[in-house]
């Protein structure tokens, strides 16, 4: 996993050109194509959450460990991820909250609260400084620097790069619902159908019609997309308004609140907090964070980390 990452990074700085190229360009994020390698920077965070257990309970695997942990920073700095830096440390939460050692087991389980919220004031305030390193890449070193001691001297651009900008969400929301059927028709699961092709890499199938964000940004928003600059989501709310009016927003929420309890009921409760369940329940576990932000057809790197975090849990449990 962790040689495919590093294989993965590599390919993704060598398509923008090079190491200054990548680290100065705007459009890492949204250019065509990269999906794919995109995704698979991320295995060396499921690597190093993997390890972190090893370590935890078998104590083996502290190299492992360390190299994970090394490329999951360098990662997450150098693209400017915010997910990167987050997704690690709710992944080591979650799961130093339901390991246990079977000596210790009728014991009290470790309190993650005062951690969770020491590391949480640390990243949100780094968060301002990754947002601004980003939209500074293109300019110079100083352009960059002055751009992140711009955002930490405001305390309304301080509020929006930690917390406010989490709230955007509901602007497409109420876009959707204002506008639809002017902007759009209801398009009555098309939406959904065309996300089942959406995993297809577009060096395989070229002609793979754009996510159902770039249409929604066309129509809903503006044509940002066709520039390269940014795709904005309808939501999963949106989503299921935009295909079936209010019936389809409150399906949409219903099955979420039944698919959320079923991961927790099976990996973590009805496994007895296994090794493997608690590996794989806490590296879904962050997706929460952006799941509501997100539309059926970006659902390929969760359902891609559920299908590797099972493949790696059932090879360790095979060798055992």
């Amino acid at each position: 996993m962790v040689i495919i990452g590093a294989t993965a990074y590599a390919l993704l700085v060598e398509q923008f050109g090079g190491v200054r190229s990548f680290l100065s360009s705007r459009d890492v994020f949204t250019t065509f194509g990269l999906g794919y390698l995109l995704f698979l920077i991320t295995l060396p965070y499921n690597a190093f959450i993997i390890s972190y257990i090893g370590v935890r309970q078998f104590k083996r695997g502290h190299v492992m460990l360390l190299v994970g942990a090394m490329l999951t920073l360098g990662v997450a700095l150098s693209t400017g991820a915010r997910s990167l830096l987050i997704f690690p440390i709710l992944s080591l939460a979650v799961a130093r909250r339901y390991l246990h050692d079977e000596r210790v087991a009728s014991g009290p389980r470790p309190a993650n609260g005062k951690l969770v919220a020491a590391i949480g004031v640390v990243v949100l305030l780094a968060f301002p400084g990754i947002l601004a390193f980003r939209l500074g890449r293109g300019g110079n070193l100083t352009e960059i620097v002055d751009s992140i001691v711009a955002i930490y001297r405001d305390p309304g651009l301080l509020y929006f790069y930690t917390i406010g900008s989490h709230y955007q969400g509901i602007v497409p929301f109420v876009y959707t619902v204002l506008d639809t059927p002017v902007a759009m028709d209801y398009q009555l699961g098309r939406t959904y159908l065309e996300s089942l092709v959406q995993w297809i890499p577009r060096q395989i199938y070229p002609e793979k019609p754009p996510s159902f964000a770039m249409e929604f940004t066309d129509a809903y928003i503006g044509g940002f997309y066709s520039s390269n600059l940014t795709i904005i989501s309808p939501t999963l709310l949106g989503e299921g308004y935009i295909n079936f009016h209010v019936v389809g927003m409150f399906a949409v929420a219903i099955m979420s609140g039944v698919f959320w309890r079923g991961l927790y009921q099976y990996l973590v409760v009805r496994n007895g907090r296994s090794l493997s369940g608690i590996a794989t329940y806490s590296l879904l576990f962050p997706y929460t964070l952006v799941y509501w932000e997100t539309f059926s057809g970006g659902f390929y790197p969760f359902i891609g980390t559920l299908v590797i975090a099972v493949m790696v849990c059932s090879f360790l449990a095979t060798r055992r």
